[in-house]
């Protein structure tokens, strides 16, 4: 009996541990070791398709344009498999130019200013130019290939006068990071662009600017009787540098035609821009944004976290908004360019439309980040400029200030009609543009295939890089003089002042030129008439003539003036 009980219990014990022994079935943490393998497979096929495509994108695709190019003819500095970046040549040429300048700047006083600035800012394209002649091809970041349109206006013509996707803009690690993907500014999708595009326009018709220049204005006075303060202060004869003084200002004015009411709370923001500014800037732009997530560094910790406290910032006022709109506090999200963009978001352009989605939370933070930084750092840039340039040739400023008298009368608070009239103004604005644009080099690529350039085809993904800076000085353009500073070339106009049209591009050309660039010049002629009215001023002694690039181009040391109040504010 026992027996038998020993049997019926021990044999099927065993049998189970043989059947187990036979066929296993091991667990990790719950996931059994089939599993395990096929998520390793799937990881590994992904794993090995990533490295593929990071090698066709940025090997293989670019030696393809690099290619294509030689074959038709372009030459320029060296490329291949283990160089595909000139990166170290145009750093090399530029520490050189920038010693040139300095030393010659050094052995001269202030007594004309040089207003030839290829040699200082694009000193490669000169050198390559006389190597290679003005067909060459090189690449300014690793795998990014362009070739060199610096003095083709039908090449301009040609490329922005496009409305077929043909051309647009090209992918920038800077303008990621501080416009936002999906701003105006920076999208690729052409019916996208001109959803957009057709949303903030109103922002800058003739009745909104009116209320806009009033804001501008009050602003500008405000800063004004601040500044004529320092000055009785100081001392007349005592130089300021008004560069922080500006920056600070301009800030305040986009603030406050931004966000309208809510500038107190979007001020809480403007420390978050500068410093994600300073960052991206500092970080050379070499990583991309991806990268930022994966690669745990304090640099890129940092960045990450400016842009989020500058993007809630943003979405705190967009809720506010929205929620007051709700209640019943608000019977619109405003007139103001969130409160246009907010609206079409919530009602208008901004839904879903055919093959375009509606617009998420991001997509509007990323358009007001981009307007809201184009239209501060491109008017600072510009104002900064007018000063220095009005501080040298003081007999322009004397000049603009007869005609305001004579135009405006004794009250000279300009309106946005009255600024129309202010001829000599007009012309030294339109000058300063032509020889110092915010932008002197913007570059577009080549979006499709099968497309030509000048009656040549050109290859997918190859840049094309528009440099003004050459275009706005060629004499064949120009005349002579063009590296003269002279207004009066406008006196009959573009027509009159340029062989071609399309050689003036300081807020581009054709379809795509700047939404704003209306307000930017209102703003900027208010701001000079109201700084001429009431302050007589030249360049300090102490300037030195080094412009640079930030993100737009400024004066490198400064914007020092000697000031004498002659009208109180």
């Amino acid at each position: 009996m026992l027996q038998c009980s020993l049997r019926e219990t021990i044999l099927p014990r065993r049998l189970k541990q043989l059947q187990l022994t036979e066929d296993p079935v091991m667990t990790v943490g719950g996931i059994t070791t089939g599993l395990l393998q096929s998520l390793l497979a799937i990881f590994t096929i992904l794993l090995i398709w990533s490295v593929l495509t990071a090698v066709r994108l940025a090997i293989w695709e670019p030696l393809k344009v690099i290619r294509f190019m030689r074959k038709r003819g372009y030459s320029g500095p060296p490329l291949s498999i283990f160089k595909l970046d000139n990166k170290h040549e145009i750093n090399l040429c530029r520490e050189r130019a920038k010693q040139a300048w300095k030393d010659r700047t050094s052995e001269s006083a202030i007594v004309t200013l040089n207003h030839d600035l290829a040699p200082l800012l694009y000193p490669e394209f000169q050198q390559w130019k006389k190597q290679y002649g003005e067909r060459f091809v090189y690449a300014p970041d690793r795998g990014s290939i362009q070739i060199w349109a610096g003095n083709k206006p039908d090449a301009i013509r040609e490329v922005w006068g496009c409305k077929t996707g043909a051309f647009g803009k090209t992918s920038s690690t800077f303008a990621d990071e501080l416009l936002g993907r999906n701003s105006l500014g920076l999208v690729v999708n052409l019916d996208e662009w001109a959803r957009q595009r057709r949303v903030v326009r109103p922002h800058f018709y003739e009745g909104q600017l009116k209320e806009t220049v009033r804001r501008i204005k009050e602003s500008a006075i405000l800063w004004i009787r601040n500044l004529g303060k320092k000055v009785t202060e100081t001392g007349d004869s005592l130089p300021m540098d008004l560069s922080e003084e500006i920056r600070s200002m301009l800030k305040e004015i986009s603030v406050r035609t931004s966000f309208g009411n809510d500038f107190e709370s979007a001020r809480k923001g403007l420390e978050h821009e500068e410093k994600l500014k300073i960052l991206v800037i500092q970080s050379g732009g070499v990583i991309h944004p991806l990268f930022r997530y994966i690669i745990p560094t304090r640099a890129n910790r940092e960045i990450l976290k400016a842009r989020k406290l500058y993007s809630d910032c943003i979405k705190q006022i967009i809720e506010g908004r929205r929620e007051s709109v709700r209640t019943g506090n608000m019977v619109s999200y405003g007139d103001d360019l969130l409160g246009i963009i907010l609206a079409a978001a919530e009602t208008g352009e901004g839904q879903k439309s055919g093959n375009l989605p509606k617009w998420t939370d991001q997509d509007i933070i990323d358009q007001i980040r981009a307007l809201f930084f184009a239209s501060h750092d491109t008017v600072t840039s510009a104002f900064s400029w007018l000063l220095i340039l009005l501080g040298h040739y003081t007999e322009w400023q004397e000049r603009i200030r007869k005609e305001m008298t004579e135009t405006l009368g004794e009250d000279q608070l300009s309106e946005l009609e009255q600024l129309r009239h202010l001829k000599s103004l007009n012309l030294f604005v339109l000058e300063t543009f032509r020889l110092y644009p915010p932008f002197p080099q913007v570059s577009r690529e080549v979006h499709q295939e099968g497309v030509t350039l000048l009656g040549e085809p050109v290859p997918k993904t190859l840049g094309i890089n528009f440099d003004m800076i050459h275009l706005h000085r060629l004499p064949e353009l120009w005349g002579d003089d063009a590296l003269e500073f002279k207004p009066e070339r406008w006196d009959k106009g573009i027509k009159g002042a340029c062989v071609d049209t399309a050689a003036y591009n300081p807020f581009g050309y054709g379809p795509r030129v700047c939404a704003g660039q209306t307000q930017a010049q209102a703003e900027l002629k208010v701001l000079v008439s109201l700084f001429i009215q009431f302050f007589r001023f030249k360049l300090s002694p102490s300037y030195i003539h080094f412009p640079t690039m930030s993100f737009s181009m400024v004066p490198g040391y400064g914007v020092p003036l000697v000031i004498e109040t002659i009208t109180n504010a």
